[in-house]
């Protein structure tokens, strides 16, 4: 077993179709990822609380390899050379905008495609070259 640092959150939730379950959420401090989230009725986790040992309850377990390392992240300006609405399709798009990013993607390095489209993010226009903005990379690295 490996020991991290992190955070718990115990939360009862609601549902529109009244439904009312409680969640359990472990962190992870490094990677700022959700862990585990548990979930059970509100008599189940009474149960729990005062002593029943192995209560039903639904898991979700964050399998993706990132638990434990530590979540980096840079921003850095980038020049695309079209809009998104001068290309023929969503597929096109996407090709110039991953093409564009990918020098930057070494190392771990990972950007964000949405960041492209992102009016937020956009920081001007270059005369016949498009326009520049802000993406975000991000990566997860062992310490």
């Amino acid at each position: 077993m490996k020991n991290l640092d992190g955070q718990l959150t115990i939360s009862k939730v609601s549902s529109s179709n009244g439904e009312k379950l409680i969640r359990i959420e472990v962190k992870d401090n490094k990677s700022r990822c959700i862990v585990i989230e548990v979930r059970c009725d509100l008599l189940s986790f009474a149960e729990a609380i005062t002593g029943l040992a192995y209560v039903d309850c639904k898991i979700e377990f964050n399998d993706s390899g990132i638990i434990g390392k530590e979540h980096q992240v840079k921003d850095e300006t980038i020049t695309f050379p079209c809009h998104r609405y001068q290309c023929k399709n969503e597929e096109d798009w996407l090709l110039i905008v991953e093409g564009v990013l990918a020098p930057y993607e070494m190392e771990g390095w990972k950007g964000r495609v949405e960041d492209a489209d992102n009016t937020h993010k956009r920081i001007g226009k270059i005369p016949k070259k498009g326009f520049t903005s802000m993406i975000r990379f991000e990566r997860y690295v062992e310490e």
